[in-house]
C-alpha cells in the first residue's frame, strides 16, 4: 500500500521523497546527457548515475551541477566517476511555489584521529 501520493507515480529518477528525510552518501558511476521534456520543450540534461544499489539517477539542474563541480573541485563532469557526494532534500522555490527538491553537497572530511581530549595541567 502506498504511504504517500507520490508512491502511485513512480519515477525513474530520484526525488526528494525517495530520500525519506535522510542524507545519503553516494558514489558517482557516470554522467550521461539525455533529452527530456520540460514545459513542452525538449532539453538536454546531465543525468548523474550512481554505483549505489537502489539509488535512482539524478536529473542534474544547474544548481546541483555547479554544486557538484565545486564540491569535487572538478568542472569536467567526465571526471566525476568514482567520486562521492551527499544527497539530501531541501525546500526550494520553483515556479512560484515552495517544494522539496534533491540537493547535493560535499561529504565532509573525516575527523582526524589524532585529536586529544586531554587537558594540559
Amino acid at each position: 500500500m502506498a504511504d504517500i501520493v507520490e508512491d502511485f507515480f513512480p519515477s525513474r529518477f530520484i526525488r526528494a521523497a525517495d530520500l525519506k528525510g535522510k542524507e545519503i552518501d553516494v558514489t558517482i558511476d557516470r554522467v550521461e546527457a539525455e533529452d527530456l521534456e520540460n514545459d513542452g520543450k525538449k532539453v538536454t540534461k546531465p543525468i548523474v548515475h550512481f554505483k549505489n544499489a537502489g539509488i535512482k539517477p539524478l536529473v542534474c539542474n544547474k544548481t546541483n551541477g555547479l554544486t557538484i563541480a565545486a564540491a569535487l573541485g572538478e568542472v569536467d563532469y567526465k571526471k566525476w566517476a568514482g567520486r562521492q557526494i551527499r544527497l539530501y532534500a531541501d525546500l526550494v522555490s520553483f515556479k512560484g511555489k515552495v517544494t522539496e527538491a534533491v540537493r547535493v553537497k560535499r561529504i565532509p572530511p573525516p575527523l582526524k584521529e589524532d585529536l586529544n581530549d586531554e587537558v594540559p595541567i
